[in-house]
């Protein structure tokens, strides 16, 4: 019988306002000799161009940022960069000219502009236009989900409006298709809370008893703001789940010796406000960890399903609602690397960031080697302040790697940089969140 041993994880060593961090090595697992000439472009400068060109230089491929401002993460990091608006179909037209392929940071990315850049120009995009023009709304997906036979909450169109009378009327004619309570979402530019309202039942039944007035303004602005931007409003039932699970996959077509997808193990994934805060392996939660093999098969068909569909090449994740009787329902999905899993991080260059670099310039992927027991923290802005931000203090010890983005200001649940930890105990686990959380709570800010 052969055994398994577990790699051996070199700690980062960097200090958390220090930039680019360490990166645990795993033995026999070496920075790729790829071919420099081939040129990654990346539309967007914040934290995920920053890593995916910290992926790029492990691999030894050249990059290029098109950043909207000097103050992005991956500007600030030093990665090569041409400045223009998001927006400006010319200006990026320009920049594409002289990448091979091109990368999104970001489904929010103006979706027209950037289809006739890349028309004009002749390149092509990582995931393509064509899944991300279904992607990319959130609407769609939920249709998608439907057709392929996937478990997903109930929902049903909205018909824009912004007459508080219609507004109720629909919210009644819900009532019982909903009897949990609703939660109200944008199809388009929905993030980290942005674009979703909540309405557990109490709520809803106080706007149709004529009692909830402010609970009703708040449904109206909702409908007011999606209507300023043309943007469709549906509603799903609130579920009563248990957990937020989320998986995440990287697909190649490449016609390589290695693998043609990585499948990340299934996570965790704890939430404030809206906005993810830790992540961690499903072995950190005995629970959960009975149902694990059940609950990553069934995650693994419905990113596969999803995958095949769409034809993604690249990374993908996958998120999902786990209820009391452990029933897997899938919420949403994102067609690029994902905050889910910069956990996979600690597996060096079989990172989610590694891997879609590889996908998108047709090299064998890698596989992953985790800890037993790892997971990640967001370091999240405080509630209450927004303003210049001062550097942390140094969170780094022999099981942590630590990524700080340098964003300039903070703002309230906005993500300032993240912790990666492992041990290997879920007690150690547990201890290492305790003393993180500690050490931010101290922090100062202003």
């Amino acid at each position: 019988m052969t055994t398994k041993t577990q790699p051996e994880f070199v700690p980062a060593r960097s200090p958390l306002s220090q930039k680019p961090p360490v990166r645990p090595v795993i033995p026999g697992i070496l920075p790729d000799q790829g071919p420099k000439s081939y040129q990654v472009g990346i539309i967007g400068g914040g934290q995920l161009a920053w890593m995916l060109g910290l992926a790029c230089q492990d691999l030894d491929i050249s990059c290029s940022v098109y950043a909207q401002s000097p103050d992005d993460p991956a500007v600030l990091a030093g990665l090569p960069v041409e400045f223009g608006p998001l927006g400006d179909s010319q200006s990026l037209q320009g920049w594409m000219e002289s990448q091979e392929v091109i990368l999104i940071e970001s489904e929010l990315t103006p979706f027209e502009p950037l289809h006739k850049a890349l028309t004009s120009a002749h390149k092509s995009l990582i995931p393509s236009v064509e899944a991300l023009q279904v992607v990319r709304d959130k609407l769609q997906q939920k249709t998608l989900f439907h057709q392929l036979g996937l478990l997903t909450a109930p929902w049903t169109e909205f018909v824009p409006t912004c007459d508080p009378l219609l507004v109720v009327q629909q919210l009644r004619d819900l009532k019982e298709t909903f009897p949990q309570g609703l939660v109200l979402k944008w199809s388009l530019e929905g993030y980290d809370g942005k674009g979703v309202l909540v309405l557990p039942h109490h709520e809803l039944q106080t706007i149709l008893l004529g009692e909830g007035q402010t609970t009703l303004d708040r449904v109206v602005e909702f409908f007011k703001a999606a209507s300023s931007k043309q943007i469709r409003i549906y509603g799903e039932s609130l579920i009563p789940f248990q957990w937020e699970v989320a998986i995440t996959m990287t697909r190649s077509r490449a016609n390589t010796a290695g693998p043609q997808e990585v499948m990340y193990p299934l996570v965790i994934s704890e939430q404030r406000g809206g906005t993810c805060f830790r992540v961690k392996n499903l072995a950190s939660d005995p629970q959960l960890f009975a149902s694990a093999a059940i609950l990553s098969s069934q995650a693994a068909h419905a990113a596969r399903r999803i995958g095949e569909h769409l034809a993604i090449e690249g990374t993908f994740a996958l998120e999902f609602f786990v209820t009391p009787d452990f029933t897997l329902l899938v919420n949403e999905m994102a067609p690029r690397v994902h905050n889910s899993s910069h956990c996979s991080q600690v597996a060096g260059t079989g990172s989610q960031f590694h891997n879609h670099i590889r996908a998108a310039t047709s090299q064998p992927l890698v596989e992953p080697h985790f800890p037993d027991f790892y997971g990640m923290t967001n370091l999240l802005g405080p509630e209450g302040y927004d303003g210049p931000l001062q550097s942390p203090l140094g969170t780094s010890d022999h099981n942590s790697q630590l990524y700080w983005y340098d964003k300039k200001t903070s703002k309230p649940r906005r993500k300032l940089g993240h912790v990666n930890v492992w041990s290997s105990t879920s007690g150690e686990l547990m201890d290492h969140f305790k003393a993180l959380d500690q050490r931010i709570a101290a922090w100062d800010w202003n």
